[in-house]
């Protein structure tokens, strides 16, 4: 009896990788874009506390990695990106600043190198618990709730709290470098979003 024939193919295996490596570079142009626009108009883009920035001078912006503390800064005219700061020369930028004034409000967690403060001898909220209290703070500060300087007197967990949260002047190397990257990053005038560093998490308020 004749055997019923059957017409078998091999799988066919299509390498997608070049295409979703397109797909991946044209996603990240687009957000690094909006995140500029955003910027440039003086608002805090905050992708849940990882990503936020503020226009460095001219056609660059500064992109924080909230997770890490990282930043780096995108020119959204030529694409590039560096993890340098970008000199005040061209595209209308400044001279370079050498020192900054700053107020911060700082909220520690049980991973902070020192869990302890002047409002707290144990602190044991997590490190999520600590940010979503400064996206809480966050919230007062811009609906016109609170000002700064009274929920840094109440809530810091650093000795600045005395002084409404001021640090003072200060130059590159005094600080650790996340919040030194994110508070010479700003405009005077301008709040950060969550600054993470050894020390807690951070709301920075460059004043000079």
């Amino acid at each position: 009896m004749p055997g019923v024939g059957i017409v078998r193919e091999e799988d066919e295996v299509t390498d997608f990788s070049g295409f979703i490596q397109i797909c991946e570079q044209c996603f990240w142009t687009v957000l690094k874009q909006l995140l500029f626009e955003e910027f440039s108009c003086g608002f805090s883009f905050d992708v849940g506390g990882v990503l936020y920035g503020h226009t460095v001078c001219g056609e660059w912006g500064v992109i924080c990695i909230g997770q890490w503390g990282r930043v780096y800064y995108f020119n959204h005219s030529t694409n590039a990106s560096q993890w340098e700061r970008p000199s005040g020369g061209g595209g209308g930028g400044g001279a370079a600043v050498d020192k900054v004034r700053c107020s911060h409000l700082l909220v520690k967690h049980n991973q902070s190198r020192r869990p302890s403060s002047w409002r707290q001898e144990n602190i044991t909220r997590t490190k999520e618990e600590a940010l979503q209290l400064i996206h809480r703070y966050i919230e007062q500060i811009k609906s016109g709730e609170e000002d700064f300087e009274t929920l840094a007197s109440q809530f810091s967990d650093c000795s600045s709290a005395r002084n409404g949260g001021d640090l003072g002047m200060f130059g590159r190397g005094q600080m650790q470098k996340p919040f030194e990257e994110a508070s010479f990053a700003l405009k005077i005038g301008d709040m950060s979003g969550p600054v993470f560093t050894d020390s807690g998490v951070h709301i920075i308020l460059r004043t000079g």
